[in-house]
């Protein structure tokens, strides 16, 4: 009686100690990962302690075991794959049941045994239920080698069931849940994943040796799947213990819990190798006997292979698949995956072999083979491995001539590589094939992409190249004649940058629209910096007799421009006159003019008519950005520095300062030469910065010598070496700075 009461004792106090932990649990509400490792960690732990009390229950009998095992096994059926339709998963299970009822027939206790299988690729373990249900994961059978391990897997889970573990569990659960046999149904499958005691696991893994070797299976089998538990033992716990991920690229996250609590709950696996190497020293078992191969391997072959293949390890995926197929020959999809495996690995003959042999009778897998070369293609582009891209776009042409996508990428990935005829060959085949309209205008909008960032990162020559080349499938469109024009001039292509300024106001008369005085002014700009002369003055005035106008008012501002190209070219007649013009009858000529003229004459060295003209604006206009900006640039021609740095600021400053000022002359550049001059180079240099982020063509010497002074362009080359070696300097330390 005092037995029973200390036993009744015990079992309360561990009761009580449960309720209390969980209540902890709910009031204390500790963050945690969700994961198996909660349950498996438990009911290993209470199983450990548990054999501690003084409990006993009385055995089940066969037949109760039996029919409880079997309600079980109707509540776990969502699991397995008991009622696959899917041909490999019954393959698999069908081969399960092979494996186990060998075993099972030299088992000692006569119960039907049932071998079920968990199509679940991150299940990496094999349990027990009472009654003679064994149950073995997706994840354990493709980490097996031959069938050897499966039949020591298997065996060690019958060995359970022989010494009724897995109905002591049950029983053992039920009574810490008061719950009466009736109410089974509740209990997890969690229940019987875990591990049991050491020596049970012992236990299970001598006699389920026995049982194999019985069976006609080598010892060896168990050695190596203790083997390679041990491997994952030793990958799998620390990295679970430090960091959020594993160091299995083939095992999911799930899978990482199912085995962090599968080696917490069993003993260390290197303990089990050595007490089976024991005992088949003990029993002179013959270790050498050839082991059998795992009938199903080409299916879990197949799987890691398509697994590697989505991680892009190329190389793993493509010696898996040659590993299935050599198992397994007619394996349409596995082909595919080879081919794919070896085409990221640049080899694309398994590729021209595998897409003939599929296309006829498989179809869809062929067809996949053709996508991902344009897939890797566009990874390639992205990446901006153009040469890379082409290949791969090629050889999915090759396989099918037709394809749009790839015909797409070839022309972008030329595009990017700088061969522009071969991207203008792409495009006249995709319009003379009459394909979708659109696969021209990805490769055009390509070129506008490619276009804007060779712009941005002041590489305009280039720019220029890819603006041409749109333009020859758009042609005569105003936006990209001056995109053209703009680029051509930042490049100090100065006649390429007038052709283009010339035609887009051709456009402009061919349209019947009034010319943009800032298009006649850029188109002036690059006549000068091109330094045609008199040639230069015949094209503007020939663009003058084709715009005409109908005042004088209209033709006012043209006339400046061409008074200033002849300036240039050596007649300075016609621009004195109109400086005399504006200062006899100021009134009849807006600011704007004023500013422009003394820029003319400040471009051809007279630097005090140009002032004299520029402060005359000033009156008429007093603050106006422009004004004071070209003043700037005058006065420092005049070794008037200081005066220079205070207009500089002020047009700087002027809410009439355009949001976007053309980079060639902004009052920025002004200030930094006027402050390098002054001596103030630290000051310089933090205004000539800027500029240089913008990536303007200050950074062009020939440019700079064409638009600017001599002593501009002196002071502009010693600033450009001043920022460098700073730049140096700085990358020293900010290895990611341009």
């Amino acid at each position: 009686m005092n037995a029973k009461l200390h036993r009744w004792g015990w079992s309360a106090a561990v009761a009580l100690l449960l309720l209390a932990g969980l209540a902890a649990a709910q009031w204390q509400r500790v963050s945690a990962r969700v994961s198996p490792n909660a349950v498996l960690y438990l009911l290993a732990d209470s199983q450990r302690e548990l054999v501690r009390l003084p409990v006993a229950f009385t055995p089940l009998s066969d037949a109760e075991e039996v029919r409880i095992g079997n309600r079980l096994a109707q509540r776990y059926a969502w699991m397995t794959a008991d009622k696959a339709t899917n041909p490999q998963e019954v393959e698999v299970r069908r081969y399960v049941e092979q494996v186990g009822a060998r075993l099972a027939a030299h088992a000692h206790r006569k119960l039907i045994y049932h071998f079920h299988y968990i199509p679940q690729p991150g299940f990496d373990d094999a349990f027990a239920i009472p009654g003679g249900h064994v149950y073995i994961g997706e994840g354990l059978l493709a980490l097996m080698h031959n069938e050897d391990e499966l039949a020591f897997v298997l065996g060690h889970e019958i060995e359970h069931i022989e010494h009724r573990h897995p109905a002591e569990r049950l029983q053992t659960e039920l009574a810490l849940r008061k719950i009466p046999l009736g109410g089974l149904l509740v209990l997890p499958v969690e229940v019987f994943e875990a591990g049991y005691t050491k020596d049970e696991e012992f236990q299970a893994d001598r006699e389920g040796t026995r049982l194999a070797v019985a069976a006609g299976y080598s010892p060896e089998g168990a050695i190596q799947m203790l083997e390679t538990f041990q491997k994952l033992e030793q990958q799998v716990l620390p990295v679970a213990q430090t960091s959020r991920g594993g160091p299995l690229e083939e095992l999911s996250q799930v899978s990482i819990g199912i085995l962090t609590g599968y080696f917490r709950s069993h003993p260390a696996s290197a303990d089990r190798i050595a007490a089976i190497r024991r005992l088949i020293a003990e029993e002179r078992w013959n270790a050498k006997r050839p082991e059998r191969p795992l009938a199903v391997a080409y299916i879990f072959l197949a799987a890691r292979a398509r697994n590697a293949l989505l991680r892009a390890d190329y190389k793993q995926a493509a010696d898996l698949a040659s590993r299935s197929l050599a198992q397994r020959p007619d394996q349409p999809a596995v082909l595919a995956t080879l081919a794919k495996a070896e085409m990221g690995l640049g080899d694309f003959t398994p590729a021209n072999t595998a897409y003939p042999q599929l296309v006829a009778d498989h179809p869809a897998e062929a067809d996949s083979i053709r996508a991902f070369a344009d897939q890797l293609a566009t990874m390639a582009l992205e990446a901006r491995l153009y040469a890379k891209a082409e290949a791969l776009a090629t050889e999915s042409l090759a396989l099918q001539p037709s394809g749009t996508p790839a015909m797409v990428e070839l022309g972008e990935a030329r595009l990017g590589s700088g061969d522009l005829a071969g991207a203008a060959q792409v495009v006249r085949q995709i319009q003379k094939q009459q394909m979708s309209p659109q696969a021209a205008d990805q490769i055009l909008s390509y070129a506008q992409m490619l276009a804007n960032q060779a712009t941005h990162q002041g590489r305009f020559a280039q720019a220029a190249d890819y603006v041409s080349f749109r333009l020859e499938f758009l042609p005569g469109q105003p936006g990209l004649l001056a995109s053209l024009a703009e680029n051509e001039y930042s490049a100090a292509n100065f006649a390429a940058a007038a052709t283009a300024y010339g035609k887009l106001l051709d456009s402009e008369i061919a349209a019947n629209r009034p010319s943009s005085y800032e298009y006649v002014k850029d188109f002036s700009n690059a006549l000068a910096a091109a330094r045609l002369g008199q040639q230069g003055v015949t094209l503007f005035q020939y663009f003058l007799a084709l715009a005409g106008h109908r005042n004088e008012a209209d033709a006012l501002p043209f006339q400046i421009e061409l008074a200033g190209l002849q300036l240039m070219a050596g007649n300075a007649a016609p621009a004195d006159s109109m400086a005399n013009r504006m200062a006899n009858s100021p009134a009849s000529f807006p600011p704007e003019l004023f500013s422009r003229l003394g820029w003319w004459f400040y471009r051809a060295g007279n630097y005090g008519t140009a002032e004299k003209i520029l402060k005359q604006a000033a009156r008429i206009r007093p603050g106006d950005a422009k004004v004071e900006n070209n003043l700037g640039w005058v006065e420092l021609e005049q070794k008037e520095e200081s005066d220079a740095t205070q207009r500089f600021a002020l047009a700087g400053r002027s809410t009439y300062w355009p949001l976007s000022p053309p980079s060639w002359n902004a009052p920025g550049i002004g200030r930094a030469i006027a402050l390098w001059r002054l001596n103030r180079k630290d000051e310089a240099l933090r205004e000539f910065q800027p500029a240089i982020d913008k990536l303007s063509p200050w950074l062009n010497e020939q440019w700079v010598k064409a638009v600017f002074t001599p002593g501009v362009a002196e002071t502009a080359a010693q600033l450009r070496e001043a920022w460098k070696k700073q730049e140096a300097e700085r990358r020293k330390f900010y290895p990611s700075r341009r």
